[in-house]
């Protein structure tokens, strides 16, 4: 599992209009890479302001989960990465650690990581690949 990294994504800010629920939605894959976007709801469906983050990865990403104040990202072919969320007004997103399960690339095709599961009382996490399951333990 790769370690802790600097972090400085492009990212368009907007004030969110509530603050009960975060909601994190997968977004477009182009040649600038995959983007998300950030924002907080108080429901599901009418999501108010927050911003979008766009990382320099061609990899699909996928099924994310909010734990605390870490995203865990199952990003296909770019396999787990886990972003701390630094401020969710700006969707400031930072990524703190990754584990390849697809090292022949990471581009934007269905091979790799297509779900994780952290909610492991042991901070355990699963990744499940496309061509596996992988267990890791974030340090």
């Amino acid at each position: 599992m790769s370690g802790e990294r600097e972090c400085s994504p492009s990212r368009e800010h907007a004030r969110p209009r509530v603050a009960l629920s975060t909601l994190v939605k997968n977004g477009r894959v182009g040649a600038s890479g995959s983007s998300d976007t950030v924002s907080e709801t108080d429901r599901f469906s009418e999501t108010g302001g927050g911003g979008s983050i766009v990382v320099d990865l061609a990899a699909i990403d996928h099924n994310q989960y909010i734990v605390g104040d870490l995203v865990y990202q199952a990003n296909y072919q770019a396999g787990l990465r886990i972003l701390k969320i630094q401020d969710l007004a700006t969707a400031d997103l930072c990524e703190v650690g990754s584990f390849d399960v697809y090292p022949a690339s990471n581009g934007a095709a269905f091979n790799g990581a297509w779900n994780v599961y952290p909610f492991f009382a042991s901070g355990v996490v699963a990744v499940h690949a496309i061509e596996g399951l992988a267990i890791v333990q974030p340090q």
